[in-house]
């Protein structure tokens, strides 16, 4: 379903020029056909490229080691944690003046490390670990 929708959307664009050759505003919304079967396309290749990537990942990446074993079972731990460990982080390096989108790429692989690796730790606490 995915693929035949991929298909479709070159004629759906192609469909969408004026007579002039430019695009037409017609599929960004308002009641035209455009409008409507945009709409659909955008809904069918949501859902559809959903399952897709579903069913590619339970076919090829249904195995973990042993790192992925021991983060998924910290998971909760994580959920639970991650605004305590996350916000003061994020406070002690508001100071650096750099780009937002590279603070990020910089600051968002050791925010996951210090939530899994806290996670990790608290649960090796025996009352803890029954409860996250």
């Amino acid at each position: 379903m995915a693929l035949a929708f991929i298909l479709l959307f070159p004629l759906l664009a192609v469909s969408s020029l004026t007579p002039s050759g430019e695009l037409s505003p017609a599929p960004a919304g308002g009641l035209t056909w455009q409008s409507l079967a945009y709409s659909v396309w955008e809904g069918v290749m949501c859902v559809a490229m959903s399952i897709t990537v579903l069913v590619w990942f339970r076919g090829r990446l249904n195995h973990q080691g042993r790192l992925a074993r021991a983060m998924a079972g910290a998971s909760y731990a994580v959920y639970v944690l991650h605004p305590l460990l996350i916000v003061p982080l994020a406070i002690a390096l508001s100071g650096l003046r750099l780009p937002l989108e590279l603070k990020f790429v910089l600051v968002a692989p050791l925010a996951v490390a210090l939530c899994f690796s806290v996670a990790y730790l608290i649960r090796r606490i025996p009352w803890v670990r029954g409860v996250l």
